[in-house]
């Protein structure tokens, strides 16, 4: 399984990189570079998304990332 790891470009969009970890590991934080994320969780139908980012998302800034990932994921 993946963890997906979430920061902004230039241009204040999401940009996605996947890290690998065990399916049964979805911890609060990670440190990825020894920067401390934070994990937002996104529902979307039935699946459920652990995705991570270096700052702590309100329910706006988590809004827009998932737009982000769901332009990203979904074709």
């Amino acid at each position: 399984m993946g963890v997906w790891i979430a920061n902004k470009d230039e241009y204040g969009e999401y940009q996605f990189n996947e890290r690998l970890w065990p399916d049964w590991y979805k911890p609060e934080n990670i440190e990825v570079a020894a920067v401390e994320h934070y994990r937002n969780i996104i529902e979307d139908s039935n699946i459920t998304y652990y995705l991570y980012s270096c700052e702590r998302l309100d329910s706006k800034a988590l809004e827009g990332m998932k737009s982000d990932w769901l332009s990203f994921c979904v074709p």
